[in-house]
């Protein structure tokens, strides 16, 4: 009863056109798990609070018990990925990840459903199968959101690796280089975020509240990436 009525006031919120109202406060499974995983300080409550009740709004579409929560409020120079065995209660995995040429630069401010966008899309997917692509080993998503990223896999948005996703690229532009649209994954750690997240689990993208409601954030400035070298980043 305490899920089902933190989850219908959530879901209400979010499919408000005015600004969001907070969500209520998670309940206890979620709160114990994010404290066991030790995401304070790391993945905001408002990130993790809307990841759980995605999860558990579409609780019977999983066939898995693992929940991979991308949260864009964060620069890409954060690890900003996080996957959780909710089982055991365990964080499996910490990554950066790159979001869409489009979204924006060291920030993700702008996300769209639209073919074409070079955007990254929010809201819940389900993970699908593997196979490999142009990027080597690849992971198909499936947008569970009418409007918001329903148009995924017709998008070709994949979990895939990519050399502009490894943290050495901000040594050298101050930033991570950025996708299609995809959630591109360093590549020492992509072949083990597939594996542990294929086949069924749920992946929830958080993005600033003001575009989760709305199909493209109001642009806004951002902080400038530092030691940018344009003769090496440029087009990333």
């Amino acid at each position: 009863m305490v899920i089902a009525a933190w989850t219908i006031a959530w879901s209400l919120s979010m499919a408000s056109l005015n600004a969001p109202m907070p969500a209520p406060p998670a309940p206890a499974w979620a709160q114990q798990v994010y404290a066991s995983c030790g995401l304070a300080g790391a993945l905001s409550p408002e990130a993790f609070e809307a990841a759980c009740s995605a999860y558990q709004q579409r609780r019977r579409q999983w066939s898995r018990d693992v929940l991979t929560i991308i949260d864009y409020t964060l620069p890409s120079t954060e690890k900003r990925l996080f996957v959780i065995d909710l089982a055991r209660k365990v964080l499996l995995y910490e990554s950066h990840v790159a979001h869409g040429r489009n979204s924006g630069s060291l920030l993700a401010r702008s996300f769209s459903n639209r073919a074409g966008s070079l955007m990254s899309s929010l809201g819940a997917y389900r993970t699908a199968e593997t196979y490999q692509g142009k990027h080597g080993y690849s992971l198909r998503l499936d947008g569970l959101e009418r409007g918001l990223n329903d148009r995924a896999r017709d998008r070709a948005i994949v979990v895939h690796a990519a050399p502009y996703a490894d943290p050495a690229h901000i040594g050298r532009c101050g930033r991570l280089g950025r996708s299609q649209g995809c959630p591109a994954l360093p590549p020492a750690l992509s072949s083990d975020i597939i594996d542990a997240i294929s086949g069924g689990s749920c992946l929830f993208v958080w993005g600033d509240p003001s575009s989760q409601t709305r199909s493209c954030a109001v642009p806004r400035p951002e902080p400038r990436p530092t030691h940018i070298s344009p003769s090496s980043c440029r087009g990333n």
